[in-house]
């Protein structure tokens, strides 16, 4: 999800000029900075990094007439700083109601409300591409094998790390959850 900038070209150029005095130095500072941001936001298991890290950037850059007077040591170093306010603020905000390991499901109401909620699973999984939909239901099946040799095996398949696999599963299962609260809704 890209959005605007709040800030001007002016203020962007500012901003690369008191991260490096030579420009092109300045552009791969900023890129390295933008690239560790977005891991640390993804190490987070944020659902949307790039959305954090464009407001980490936006209070960087609206606040630099300030910064560059007080400010001493490294540009990096307040990025992260900042980074670290967005993330507070934004676990403060975000209530991910966690599922159980072995299911996609874990509303413990009622017998109708849970048919409802089994129901809008289903849909929901079908909405998704079918290997999406099929990575989900392998990562959360109910296999005789442990779920860290199932999940190592289908790391191996990807050809991905661990925690890219989980960041993946991580993020389509806030989608399924959006999904799914969105179908109960609709439902009630």
């Amino acid at each position: 999800m890209n959005r605007d900038p709040t800030y001007s070209a002016e203020d962007f150029q500012n901003l690369l000029r008191w991260l490096d005095a030579d420009q092109q130095r300045a552009g791969e500072k900023y890129e390295d900075i933008r690239q560790r941001l977005v891991k640390l936001f993804a190490w987070q298991h944020v659902s949307d990094p790039e959305q954090l890290v464009d407001e980490v950037i936006d209070r960087v850059t609206s606040r630099l007439c300030e910064i560059e007077k007080t400010y001493k040591g490294e540009p990096g170093v307040y990025f992260y700083a900042v980074a670290r306010n967005v993330l507070r603020e934004h676990e403060k905000q975000t209530q991910v109601v966690p599922l159980e390991d072995n299911s996609l499901v874990s509303y413990k109401q009622d017998s109708e409300n849970s048919r409802r909620a089994e129901d809008c699973l289903s849909q929901c999984l079908l909405k998704l591409p079918p290997e999406k939909r099929e990575l989900v239901l392998a990562y959360y099946s109910d296999s005789k094998e442990s779920k860290i040799e199932v999940r190592n095996k289908l790391a191996a398949q990807l050809g991905v790390t661990q925690e890219t696999l989980r960041v993946r599963i991580f993020r389509l299962r806030l989608s399924l959850e959006k999904c799914i609260e969105a179908c109960i809704k609709i439902a009630e």
